[in-house]
Protein backbone atom coordinates (compact mmCIF):
# COMPACT_ATOMS: atom_id res chain seq x y z
CA UNK A 1 0.00 0.00 0.00
CA UNK A 2 1.48 3.38 -0.93
CA UNK A 3 1.31 6.45 1.31
CA UNK A 4 -1.58 8.05 -0.56
CA UNK A 5 -3.73 4.93 -0.24
CA UNK A 6 -2.75 4.59 3.40
CA UNK A 7 -3.75 8.17 4.24
CA UNK A 8 -7.02 7.78 2.34
CA UNK A 9 -7.81 4.64 4.34
CA UNK A 10 -6.99 6.37 7.66
CA UNK A 11 -9.34 9.30 7.06
CA UNK A 12 -12.41 7.22 7.88
CA UNK A 13 -11.01 5.27 10.82
CA UNK A 14 -11.40 5.85 14.54
CA UNK A 15 -8.21 6.39 16.55
CA UNK A 16 -7.88 2.79 17.76
CA UNK A 17 -8.40 1.39 14.25
CA UNK A 18 -5.95 3.96 12.87
CA UNK A 19 -3.25 2.98 15.36
CA UNK A 20 -3.96 -0.69 14.64
CA UNK A 21 -3.44 -0.14 10.91
CA UNK A 22 -0.18 1.73 11.54
CA UNK A 23 1.08 -1.00 13.90
CA UNK A 24 0.28 -3.68 11.33
CA UNK A 25 2.17 -1.76 8.63
CA UNK A 26 5.19 -1.30 10.94
CA UNK A 27 5.14 -5.03 11.79
CA UNK A 28 4.89 -6.02 8.13
CA UNK A 29 7.96 -3.91 7.33
CA UNK A 30 10.08 -4.66 10.41
CA UNK A 31 9.55 -8.42 10.56
CA UNK A 32 9.13 -9.10 6.83
CA UNK A 33 12.10 -11.51 6.81
CA UNK A 34 10.99 -13.55 9.83
CA UNK A 35 9.93 -17.13 9.15
CA UNK A 36 7.29 -16.71 11.85
CA UNK A 37 6.45 -12.99 12.05
CA UNK A 38 4.72 -11.66 15.16
CA UNK A 39 1.10 -10.55 15.11
CA UNK A 40 0.35 -7.20 16.75
CA UNK A 41 -2.89 -5.36 17.40
CA UNK A 42 -4.10 -2.27 19.20
CA UNK A 43 -7.16 -2.27 21.43
CA UNK A 44 -8.99 -0.11 23.92
CA UNK A 45 -9.20 -1.26 27.51
CA UNK A 46 -12.44 0.28 28.69
CA UNK A 47 -13.00 -1.97 31.69
CA UNK A 48 -12.86 1.21 33.80
CA UNK A 49 -14.72 3.88 31.83
CA UNK A 50 -13.01 6.70 33.72
CA UNK A 51 -9.52 5.25 33.13
CA UNK A 52 -9.52 3.92 29.59
CA UNK A 53 -6.22 2.88 28.05
CA UNK A 54 -4.85 2.12 24.61
CA UNK A 55 -3.10 -1.25 24.63
CA UNK A 56 -0.67 -2.98 22.29
CA UNK A 57 -0.73 -6.78 22.12
CA UNK A 58 1.66 -9.26 20.52
CA UNK A 59 1.06 -12.91 19.70
CA UNK A 60 4.28 -14.69 18.76
CA UNK A 61 5.72 -18.19 19.18
CA UNK A 62 2.96 -19.23 21.57
CA UNK A 63 3.33 -16.17 23.80
CA UNK A 64 0.88 -13.32 24.09
CA UNK A 65 1.62 -10.08 25.93
CA UNK A 66 -0.30 -6.83 26.26
CA UNK A 67 1.12 -3.51 27.35
CA UNK A 68 -0.62 -0.22 28.00
CA UNK A 69 0.86 2.39 25.67
CA UNK A 70 -1.41 5.33 26.56
CA UNK A 71 -1.77 6.86 29.04
CA UNK A 72 1.46 6.07 30.85
CA UNK A 73 1.78 8.19 33.97
CA UNK A 74 5.28 6.81 34.49
CA UNK A 75 6.45 8.21 31.14
CA UNK A 76 8.09 11.23 32.73
CA UNK A 77 10.30 11.90 29.70
CA UNK A 78 7.52 11.58 27.15
CA UNK A 79 6.25 8.70 25.09
CA UNK A 80 8.35 6.26 23.14
CA UNK A 81 7.82 5.31 19.48
CA UNK A 82 5.38 2.61 18.43
CA UNK A 83 8.30 0.65 17.00
CA UNK A 84 10.10 0.69 20.36
CA UNK A 85 6.97 -0.55 22.17
CA UNK A 86 6.60 -3.26 19.52
CA UNK A 87 10.26 -4.28 19.75
CA UNK A 88 10.05 -4.48 23.53
CA UNK A 89 7.05 -6.82 23.31
CA UNK A 90 8.72 -8.84 20.54
CA UNK A 91 11.85 -9.34 22.65
CA UNK A 92 9.70 -10.59 25.54
CA UNK A 93 8.55 -13.49 23.33
CA UNK A 94 12.10 -14.75 22.82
Amino acid sequence: MNNEQFVKQLKDENIISMLDLIVKEIAKEEWRLDDCPPEFWVSLDSSDVKNQAICLTINHLGSKFTEKIFPRPTATFGYDTLLNYMTHLYNRTM
